[in-house]
């Protein structure tokens, strides 16, 4: 989930947590739902998760209005060596906004789906794809 997700930089041996919702600048509302693995920006596309057991029936308990930063506008300009990226359909609009971050990121893990589990989540191809255009090239699942 977004708001989870702390941003950390790694000086030295010494990690520090910055307090910033990661996303494209402006302010979202994120759907908190029940079963907290299943909170995103996105609704839940309930055609596909009503299939999972553990998704058959999760409702929203709570929405807000959060303050999003690009990840390019709270990071230093050190370089990184690994970014991973698990933020529930919302990679697309991180990445997007985090060119001057991936022009120096050697590897970057980023959590993708197959299927849309969330209404509006851009689809793997698109991801590939915009990660191709920045020199990425997909080596491997996990």
């Amino acid at each position: 989930m977004l708001i989870e997700c702390g941003v950390t930089e790694r000086h030295q041996g010494e990690l520090t947590l910055l307090p910033y919702a990661i996303g494209d600048g402006a302010t979202r509302r994120p759907h908190l739902n029940d079963v907290d693995a299943a909170s995103s920006l996105f609704l839940l596309n309930r055609g596909l998760t009503e299939r999972h057991h553990s998704l058959v029936d999760p409702y929203t308990t709570s929405e807000f209005g959060l303050v999003t930063y690009r990840l390019d506008d709270v990071l230093d300009d050190a370089p990184v060596d690994l970014r991973k990226l698990d933020l529930q359909g919302a990679e697309p609009l991180i990445l997007e906004n985090a060119v001057d971050v991936l022009g120096r990121t050697a590897v970057l893990h980023c959590d993708v789906e197959f299927a849309a589990t969330y209404l509006g989540q851009p689809p793997f191809d698109e991801i590939v794809n915009f990660l191709r255009f920045h020199d990425y090239e997909l080596i491997g699942f996990v």
